[in-house]
């Protein structure tokens, strides 16, 4: 979709970002190819360029990448520095993954200089690669329904659906049809007056980080299931 994010002049020093890309509601199914050795080759973006931001949310590769290069990911492949990404409801499945070697299934190259939230982005399980971020998920999960209901409890995430026993993956239809996911509902007991958010379900398969109770003149001990 995205070759590489505008980038400054190395060695500028502002403040402001070079460039400001937001990417939403895209996905790719198709083969990309390198004639010559780039930065980066990805299903999504190739490169975000030095001193840039990007973006994503609610997008998808079920690409193949062909070409020699270092830099291989299913979402982002490559991350130059002092650059800032967001990427949050996501999820790659290589179509061929025999064909691409030591590529990664999310994103490629290095974190080290890269200020990043990820969140909620899962890859097929056999097509790992000492990643960077993310989680795994069976292809039974992608199939059930499991990973579009976890994509559809992400922020802005009413955009994903899946006809369960038609489509293989999960897609922007919108609507999720058949689901055979397992959830389970979840109840919080914590003092009168309590005005936080929590969750009120999971889907069996994938963790939910469980929330810090806060409460004025207490320390907070922890959840138990027989209080």
């Amino acid at each position: 979709v995205v070759g590489q994010t505008a980038n400054a002049p190395f060695g500028n020093n502002s403040t402001e970002p070079a460039s400001y890309v937001k990417i939403s509601g895209v996905y790719n199914e198709s083969t990309v190819e390198t004639y010559y050795s780039a930065q980066g080759l990805g299903g999504i973006v190739g490169s975000v360029g030095y001193r840039g931001y990007l973006d994503i949310e609610n997008s998808y590769n079920l690409g193949l990448a062909l070409g020699s290069n270092y830099n291989i990911g299913g979402i982002i492949a490559h991350f130059m520095s002092n650059t800032t990404v967001t990427v949050k409801n996501c999820y790659s499945v290589w179509k061929d993954k025999s064909k691409m070697g030591s590529s990664k299934a999310l994103f490629g190259g290095s974190l080290s200089s890269t200020k990043y939230t990820f969140d909620n982005c899962y890859y097929l399980n056999t097509q790992r690669n000492n990643e960077l971020a993310g989680l795994p998920a069976t292809a039974e999960q992608f199939r059930n329904g499991s990973v579009a209901e976890v994509l559809r409890d992400g922020e802005n995430g009413s955009v994903w659906g899946q006809n369960v026993g038609m489509d293989a993956y999960p897609n922007l239809s919108g609507e999720l049809k058949n689901s055979l996911a397992q959830r389970y509902a979840v109840t919080f007991h914590t003092f009168e007056g309590d005005t936080a958010e929590y969750f009120g379900s999971y889907v069996s398969g994938f963790k939910k980080i469980l929330p810090t109770g806060v409460k004025e003149n207490t320390t907070f001990m922890g959840w138990y299931d027989n209080a």
